[in-house]
């Protein structure tokens, strides 16, 4: 008798970063683990935390979850980097530690990517104010993906290059997504998953950060000259050459 195998899941490495708030990753990668099988791999990256904060995620000796530590702090996007390095899915989800899980998702938020419906996939759109103009036409209403939760396979997010390190803190999710849409330079490379069984808590791991102000203000900075000094530039020079 032939007996109906089941489909089998795809490995998903999820990526979360934490700076100095491991009480807040705890509940992130609890709550995730509560309700996803074995198959997924947590990397957590430590981006120069305390040796107290470090310890009490060891000690807690999560399932299926590495901890790599980075000696300095470098920011959320070098941890992004690092994970990534390391992960070993087909699948990547980059997820802030300030995320709950309150039932399975992680295999429906791939489910545009495996389907070829998409380049990156995420639970919620956001009005992104700044848009290249060269780029406005690609993206419906100027919406693209919050970045507290991404998904992207593996070998895309090696061949579009990953997230640029000069973004420091913020920005870096945003400048990828455009690096995205302009080079497929199609509307469908940016897909939202609605109704996951997932939450964000907004701030509440950049809230600790007393420079936090500045940062965003440099990080806005290398963006505006990136996109708005430079791309922009380019492309009027080769939609005037046409």
């Amino acid at each position: 008798m032939d007996v109906e195998s089941k489909p089998v899941a795809e490995k998903i490495s999820v990526i979360i970063p934490q700076f100095g708030r491991s009480v807040l990753t705890l509940r992130c990668v609890e709550t995730l683990l509560e309700h996803h099988a074995a198959t997924l791999q947590v990397i957590v990256v430590d981006d120069g935390s305390s040796k107290e904060e470090l310890l009490s995620l060891q000690r807690r000796q999560l399932a299926n979850t590495e901890i790599v530590r980075v000696s300095s702090n470098r920011g959320v996007t070098h941890a992004w980097i690092r994970g990534a390095e390391l992960a070993t899915g087909k699948h990547l989800i980059f997820l802030n530690n300030d995320v709950t899980t309150s039932g399975p998702w992680c295999q429906q938020l791939i489910a545009p990517l495996l389907a070829g419906q998409c380049v990156i996939s995420g639970p919620k759109f956001r009005h992104e104010k700044r848009t290249p103009r060269h780029l406005q036409r690609l993206i419906a209403n100027e919406a693209i993906l919050e970045g507290w939760c991404l998904a992207i396979s593996r070998v895309s997010f090696n061949d579009f290059g990953g997230f640029d390190e000069r973004f420091r803190l913020y920005f870096s999710d945003t400048d990828f997504q455009l690096r995205i849409v302009e080079s497929r330079q199609s509307s469908d490379s940016l897909h939202q998953v609605r109704g996951l069984p997932v939450s964000h808590h907004p701030h509440r791991t950049t809230s600790q950060l007393t420079d936090r102000s500045i940062q965003w203000r440099q990080d806005r900075d290398a963006f505006e000259k990136k996109w708005f000094q430079t791309r922009e530039s380019i492309a009027h020079a080769d939609s005037a050459s046409l």
